[in-house]
């Protein structure tokens, strides 16, 4: 039955979109023995099909609750040889946070190119629902990006999406999103916690 799903969703999402895109994120996190406190990195390719020079490099701390964390990080896109600065927040809550029925959030913020002519706000929110003992969760999210100056278009989005839970330490995601723009996206994602 599982396999059926994803076949269908793969189907379904590679007929309707417009635009095919693959990110990669790789996360490493080492909490402080004995506390809540730890650090915390992430190395992104945003899209790398179609930029694949185009890299995200961020790290800061994090903390650890009982049923959710939050990390505070620092970084900059880097493409062609030039930086863009940006502050990242990123913020997971468990199932056990919502009395284990199987729902999970995950929120990203982001702030690019602060207080620049150019800056703007990027919003990731995702809830999901765990099934098949725990290997598949399909999910809602919205991925927007808000610029702060004026004449520019929002990017809006608004998606469902699959996780397949390879391992503890790897995820594959597909997500079809439809958007404001009128271009359709499915996405590809691959997260490996190291």
């Amino acid at each position: 039955m599982s396999k059926l799903l994803i076949v269908v969703f793969l189907v379904f999402g590679q007929l309707s979109a417009q635009d095919f895109h693959s990110r990669i994120l790789i996360r490493g996190a080492k909490q402080i023995e004995s506390s809540n406190f730890g650090v915390v990195g992430w190395l992104i390719a945003p899209n790398i099909t179609s930029a694949t020079d185009k890299w995200l490099h961020i790290a800061g701390p994090m903390y650890k609750f009982e049923h959710w964390h939050v990390e505070v990080m620092g970084g900059a896109v880097v493409q062609s040889g030039e930086s863009t600065k940006l502050i990242d927040i990123r913020s997971g809550f468990s199932e056990a946070l919502f009395g284990n029925i199987g729902i999970s959030m995950w929120s990203n913020t982001q702030w690019i190119d602060p207080l620049s002519s150019s800056d703007k706000i990027y919003l990731y929110y995702q809830i999901g629902y765990s099934l098949v003992d725990k290997v598949l969760s399909p999910f809602i999210e919205t991925e927007n990006i808000f610029h702060l100056v004026e004449n520019q278009v929002n990017d809006l989005s608004a998606g469902v999406g699959l996780v397949v839970h390879i391992s503890q330490r790897m995820n594959m995601i597909l997500v079809h999103q439809w958007h404001n723009t009128g271009k359709n996206q499915v996405w590809f994602r691959t997260v490996i916690n190291l």
